[in-house]
């Protein structure tokens, strides 16, 4: 599962970079759109739903594969996904991008960026946050779901 998820990461990376000074949606995607039904056949994926963002506008939004394998229903560009804990490598992206920009620093402590915390929590560093090394308690949320 880890496998795929970078695999599907990269290629939106790799997406990413090369639209990144287009102002539109690039001509042929045929390859990427290849190599992403590929990728689905050979994780046994049902289905994905890929999207490329310039600035704050969609300039690319296409479905594939099937949402419901049950009734054939297709995945859309609209479809929402329960990312989980892949969610953690894009929050850790994100952070790495702020430090990049000096807009914080990875060996600072969170509390110096969240006011309020637990004394214990605010200790961590925002490394050992993003590296799963702080040493916090595993939290058990409910899912909820509409």
């Amino acid at each position: 599962m880890m496998k795929n998820t970078l695999t599907l990461l990269l290629i939106l990376f790799v997406c990413t970079l090369s639209v990144s000074a287009q102002q539109s949606a690039p001509k042929d995607l045929s390859e990427l759109e290849k190599t992403l039904q590929d990728e689905l056949k050979t994780s046994n994926t049902p289905g994905a739903a890929l999207a490329i963002v310039s600035g704050d506008r969609v300039i690319y939004a296409k479905g594939f594969g099937l949402a419901n394998i049950e009734t054939g229903a297709p995945v859309t560009p609209e479809m929402l996904f329960r990312l989980g804990s892949t969610t953690k490598m894009f929050t850790g992206a994100a952070l790495v991008a702020l430090a990049a920009q000096g807009k914080l620093k990875l060996d600072e402590p969170i509390g110096n960026y969240a006011k309020g915390l637990n004394p214990k929590l605010a200790r961590i560093t925002v490394h050992q946050l993003i590296s799963n090394t702080g040493g916090m308690a595993d939290f058990e949320a409910q899912v909820v779901s509409n």
